[in-house]
């Protein structure tokens, strides 16, 4: 979904090369504007239109140079590629030293911001897991006391009774094999089963027998064990295709889902299977099953993806053999649901999220929307069968997108959901009519901005979106540790399918003045630190703009991702704006070579196949092609530094900023706030 931030972010910068030839230094001292646009209102900025004129004319960037929309003297590429070469000439050697490989790392934050599962098996008795933690409560959460806290993260658990649960742990190392854990006493004790594998799945009948998948899910190289004595032996079940997902009703009777997209049954202990649905996707580890009884079985199984969306249908079995589809989604971006189903209920959201089988007629399922904002879920809920389903509000309060193991219903009015994203904060939702309304029980941590960034300086910043609530303006003072919202965008639109695409879609050039653009499509510009906010009058543009990027106070630029060509761009702090056309990747590299750090840094981006590029005076930055590394240079581009992570430590960055040579900040796919302050050799996971 941000892959798209990565190409636009070359595009901004290579408009910013030649505002920096505009003899406007993006550097320069930031002058604070206390002037106030409307009347800030219960939290809601007033919609009012910002005065100013829109010019027009189409120029090649390469004949134009903006001084005509703004005081700035007339200073063309050629000057600006003279000037640099006739400096290094002076200062020395204008080529690039590569310095020796940096390893950096991303540190989280300690016991665990990020919850992963939920199980109740009543209304009291509980158990919450994360990283390097595990909960239980006896309750009904008004307390939780801590069973486990250690090196395991965990990843689900598996309760039959009070006394009697099993849970699945990774190490918080990195390493990929995967434990089960257990205890027969309610967890006042632990001890971890062996198992010849990595465990994927975990399905426990009794305190001694169950059932495991182990194995590389991803790529279907899986093995089905049986043991009879609570893991201290284990058999291997004979399947007819790798096993991805798996759920018994009985020591006997169960299913399985395969790599090759077939639901399988077996009465036996999986001496015979049978196939109860077929022609399903193959090679996606996408399936849950909630088995009831050896009747009543519920599966849910997802389609392709694709523009942030993924298609799912839910099946239901009233005899254990034969599964009717009772709720499906189909979407223009993720193509039919599997199966081919058609002329049933629609499911929830744009993405399938975790589903709880209540009892033999209720079931609820959690759809996602990654396009309407980080942690925007919703809910549908069936009492017949599946025949109608009551949809729910938008639960608001979650910090990240929920998982598959993170909702439990032990009860058709008493529910609990857990979210989190990438080593974010995490919430733990209650609900006590069957999902109408949510109460945040247990947050981890502080919420950081969802859907964009942009920092003054190393301690003052602003962030746009809050889970659930994609036009929220926050302020931090302390680096974006903390967050304050301070206003909201005038619309709150929901149904445009952008997601977090944009590299830019917030700038404040001074600690008062910034532009955001909207999920409307239009640019807002706010003179009061984000309490009112008035539109900036722009041409309409299909799809509208989602990227806005100030250089300094005057020079910035507004464009959409759809329509590269029709970027608009100012001189004067958004009074004019002029229309560029011809603008993409080739040209905005082009454009880079007006800048001092341009030669080695077009080398670099030539060198690492680049598509996102970052500058701020003589720092610049770019992704390496390995996919777990950037450059960094803090000198103009004489010395460039490489600094590598592990692959378990990438934090997949949307977004990247540098203030100076120290302070920076990262914005991952999955909306994790990372800052580093010692020039990117150190990472912390704020929240």
């Amino acid at each position: 979904m941000k892959a798209l931030r990565m190409w636009t972010m070359t595009v901004l910068l290579g408009l910013s090369a030649i505002l920096a030839g505009c003899g406007v230094s993006s550097s320069q001292a930031l002058a604070k504007n206390n002037t106030d646009v409307g009347t800030h209102v219960q939290g809601k900025s007033p919609i009012t239109k910002q005065a100013g004129t829109t010019t027009h004319g189409v120029k090649s960037l390469n004949e134009t140079t903006i001084n005509d929309l703004g005081p700035s003297p007339s200073v063309t590429a050629a000057e600006v590629v003279s000037q640099w070469k006739q400096a290094n000439v002076a200062g020395g050697s204008p080529g690039a030293h590569m310095t020796p490989t940096v390893s950096a790392s991303v540190h989280h934050a300690v016991n665990g911001a990020q919850l992963n599962t939920v199980t109740f098996v009543n209304a009291t008795d509980g158990w919450v897991g994360g990283q390097g933690v595990l909960w239980h409560t006896t309750d009904g959460g008004a307390h939780f006391s801590v069973q486990y806290r250690g090196l395991q993260s965990i990843q689900s658990i598996d309760a039959l009774n009070p006394s009697d649960v099993f849970a699945i742990g990774s190490s918080l190392h990195g390493t990929a094999t995967r434990k089960i854990m257990s205890t027969i006493n309610g967890g006042a004790t632990w001890h971890y089963i062996s198992v010849p594998g990595s465990v994927h799945r975990v399905d426990f009948l009794t305190a001694k027998i169950g059932y495991a998948i182990v194995g590389n899910a991803n790529i279907g190289n899986t093995r089905l064990l049986r043991t009879e004595d609570g893991g201290q032996h284990w058999t291997i079940v004979h399947v007819p295709s790798a096993a991805l997902e798996i759920g018994f009703a009985g020591p006997n009777n169960g299913w399985m889902y395969s790599y090759a997209g077939v639901l399988y049954h077996t009465t036996n202990s999986g001496m015979t299977w049978t196939t109860a649905i077929a022609d399903l996707p193959s090679g996606f580890d996408f399936a849950q099953i909630r088995v009831v009884n050896s009747s009543n079985v519920w599966f849910l199984v997802a389609g392709m993806g694709g523009m942030s969306q993924q298609s799912y249908t839910v099946f239901h079995s009233t005899n254990g053999n034969s599964f009717t589809p009772v709720l499906a989604l189909s979407t223009a971006g993720a193509g039919p649901a599997p199966g081919g189903v058609k002329h049933v209920p629609v499911g929830p959201g744009f993405d399938p999220g975790p589903m709880a089988a209540i009892g033999s007629s209720s079931a609820v399922v959690i759809g996602e929307c990654p396009a309407c904002g980080m942690g925007t879920v919703s809910m549908e809920a069936t009492s017949d069968g599946g025949a109608h389903w009551t949809k729910s509000h938008t639960i608001t309060g979650v910090q990240g997108i929920p998982t598959f193991h993170s909702l439990s219903f032990p009860s058709a009015t008493d529910g609990w959901l857990v979210d989190g994203g990438f080593a974010g904060p995490s919430t733990l939702l209650h609900t006590t009519d069957g999902g109408q309304t949510w109460r945040p029980v247990y947050v981890t941590g502080h919420a950081t901005p969802t859907e964009g960034i942009s920092f003054v300086d190393a301690t003052l910043g602003y962030g746009l979106g809050l889970p659930g609530d994609s036009g929220a303006v926050l302020i931090t003072a302390n680096s974006g540790h903390t967050w304050t919202q301070v206003g909201n965008l005038p619309l709150q639109l929901q149904g445009r399918d952008y997601g977090n695409v944009s590299p830019s879609p917030i700038s404040f050039p001074t600690p008062t003045d910034g532009f955001v653009a909207d999920r409307d499509g239009q640019v807002y510009h706010t003179q009061n630190g984000g309490k009112s906010f008035a539109e900036v009058d722009l041409p309409q543009v299909m799809g509208g703009y989602d990227t806005v990027y100030f250089a300094n106070k005057n020079i910035g630029f507004a464009m959409s991702q759809f329509y590269p060509n029709r970027t608009e761009v100012t001189t004067n702090g958004g009074v004019q704006w002029k229309m560029f056309s011809a603008i993409n990747l080739a040209t905005a590299q082009d454009a880079l070579a007006q800048q001092n750090v341009a030669p080695t840094l077009h080398t670099l981006i030539d060198a690492e196949a680049g598509n996102w590029v970052g500058s701020f005076g003589d720092i610049a930055w770019i992704l390496g092609q390995n996919g777990q590394s950037y450059f960094q240079t803090t000198d103009g581009g004489r010395e460039w530094t490489n600094y590598n992570f592990a692959p378990s430590q990438w934090p997949s960055p949307a977004t990247m900023q540098f203030v100076n040579a120290k302070d920076g900040w990262m914005l991952s796919m999955n909306d994790a706030l990372l800052h580093t302050t010692d020039g990117g050799k150190i990472w912390k996971v704020i929240g």
